[in-house]
């Protein structure tokens, strides 16, 4: 018999297979408490205030020439995004189809078949989506086929716009995340848009108010979409409960992370907003369950050239603007004299470019006694030779589409006016006037004038300007006189406080471009001088 203890039994190995099996279920279930979010997940993709903008704009940065925006880019950007992401609502906060040529020429039927074929769920209106009527807001409306939302507009008057056209609210049901979403539009539409007078923008937070509460019992979450800026969003979220996101528009602010508010009923709004042009897209994560919302996360993506433009989008874009380039260059009118744009000339004194702005201005609205055009508001900056003048050569000098604003003010305040606008001489500077139905001398011996540190008022009244004489007769500081400019100046652009001091101030529908052009159909062939408006003495211009 052996003294050798037992033999040790051979240990039963596991089988790699099993092992394998279990450390995946604990790899899922760490994974899954890892990844898990309190609810659904929801992505928000948003864009603002895209004006116009379908190909890409060159723009400084760091010193340097940098590629933005692109229509097909965020096409591209937006499809990559629906491929990862499966709850995805694509959204637009407002003034979608104003700001370049091709708007101007075309209007924005091309753009709202561009954004239906993207795919947007929803838009709201700004107020330079009226830019050419309630009529050219239709034909917008007619291509497209997302939802056109806005609950502070009243159209029940309206000879054009229905409420199949415009909805103040809509739910939409997003693989059962029901999503409430009404939209909101600048009051100030009232006075900037030609809007019509059969049609009313109401108060904002009255109408979302309504909004929020016939929402509330059929949705999950709420949104916003608005066109107010976002200092107007703040006291919007503050001053109504229950709405959950605000995707604003109208200020053109990069928000960079979104600005959370609170209001007294303990709500926390979330608002984004996402510059202008569509140089950035917005990426809202949100977890939704029984009502709660929770951000996940938030980017601001930007659109440069390190996203590869769509393909097909692309192509159709190519293809609008051959299209473009041909249209643009139509004749409006001739001229036989050369037009003197140069900014070094505009800026310091009268030249026949700015002669002819001004004169469309008094023609177009003949009640106005003086008419003031800031030289910075014509931005052609060279020597037009004679020839044909063409759509695309208006725009070049006048790319902004500023609408003229008719203002009430007595001779002391035309004096005030013309003092600051000669006040930056002898330096070349955008605040200098060109004028219609007005001549005056700048001495510039004399002293400028001086505003307050914040711009806000006149701390100097400046005594340069002299011989101002209105329509032949000597500037009467007593009297009063009926003046149009544009609403740059109107709103106290380029340090211009006196226009906020005036009378019966009218904003109308009409934009400075518009107004340039039909005086260039009516009197072409153009033979446009320098007539002694403005004389400069006393100094050397820089």
């Amino acid at each position: 018999m052996s003294n050798l203890p037992p033999k040790p039994k051979k240990p039963q190995l596991i089988p790699i297979p099993l092992i394998l099996a279990v450390l995946f279920v604990v790899f899922l279930i760490v994974w899954g408490q890892l990844t898990s979010v309190p609810g659904q997940k929801l992505t928000i993709l948003h864009t603002n205030d895209l004006q116009g903008q379908l190909i890409p704009i060159t723009e400084e940065v760091n010193g340097k020439n940098v590629e933005v925006a692109g229509f097909a880019r965020i096409a591209s950007k937006v499809a990559e995004i629906r491929e990862k992401d499966k709850n995805v609502l694509l959204l637009d906060a407002g003034d979608t189809i104003q700001g370049t040529l091709f708007t101007r020429i075309y209007g924005g039927e091309p753009f709202g078949q561009l954004m239906s074929k993207l795919g947007y769920d929803a838009v709201t209106i700004g107020e330079h989506d009226f830019d050419k009527g309630p009529e050219g807001l239709k034909d917008y409306i007619k291509s497209a086929s997302y939802r056109f939302l806005v609950a502070n507009i009243d159209i029940s008057k309206s000879k054009i716009l229905t409420d199949k056209d415009i909805k103040p609210y809509d739910v939409i049901d997003i693989n059962g995340i029901k999503v409430g979403i009404f939209g909101l539009a600048t009051p100030d539409a009232n006075v900037f848009a030609k809007i019509g007078t059969d049609i009313v923008v109401t108060d904002p937070k009255e109408a979302a108010r309504k909004a929020v509460d016939e929402l509330q019992p059929k949705s999950d979450i709420i949104i916003a979409l608005t066109h107010l800026g976002l200092k107007d969003d703040r006291l919007l979220a503050t001053s109504v409960p229950g709405i959950d996101i605000i995707v604003g528009g109208g200020s053109k602010t990069k928000l960079s992370v979104p600005v959370i508010t609170n209001n007294k009923a303990g709500n926390k709004t979330i608002i984004v907003q996402a510059k202008n042009q569509g140089r950035y897209l917005g990426k809202l994560d949100l977890a939704v369950k029984d009502k709660n919302v929770k951000v996940l996360d938030y980017e601001l993506i930007t659109i440069d050239t390190s996203i590869t433009p769509d393909v097909e989008f692309s192509a159709i874009i190519t293809h609008l603007n051959k299209q473009l380039e041909k249209d643009k260059e139509k004749p409006v009118g001739s001229t036989n004299v050369e037009l003197d744009g140069l900014k070094s000339h505009l800026r310091t004194g009268e030249t026949n470019l700015g002669n002819i702005f001004a004169d469309a201005v008094k023609e177009t609205f003949p009640e106005s006694d003086i008419v003031f055009q800031n030289a910075g508001g014509i931005r052609a900056d060279e020597i037009f030779p004679p020839g044909k003048i063409s759509e695309a050569t208006i725009w070049e000098w006048h790319p902004f589409e500023n609408k003229i604003v008719l203002v009430t003010l007595k001779g002391k305040q035309i004096k005030e006016v013309l003092e600051r606008g000669a006040s930056n001489l002898p330096i070349s500077k955008g605040s200098f006037l060109q004028v219609s139905g007005l001549n005056y001398t700048i001495d510039l011996t004399g002293t400028p004038q001086v505003l307050t540190e914040d711009n806000s008022a006149i701390k100097f009244e400046g005594d340069r300007v002299i011989d101002v004489t209105v329509n032949g007769k000597p500037l009467n500081y007593n009297k009063e006189y009926r003046v149009a400019i544009n609403d740059f100046l109107a709103n106290r652009g380029d340090g211009f406080v006196t226009f906020a001091n005036g009378k019966d101030i009218v904003y109308t529908n009409l934009t400075l471009t518009d107004a340039v052009k039909e005086y260039i159909e009516k009197h072409s062939p153009l033979n446009a001088q320098k007539e002694g408006r403005i004389e400069v003495k006393g100094g050397l211009l820089k």
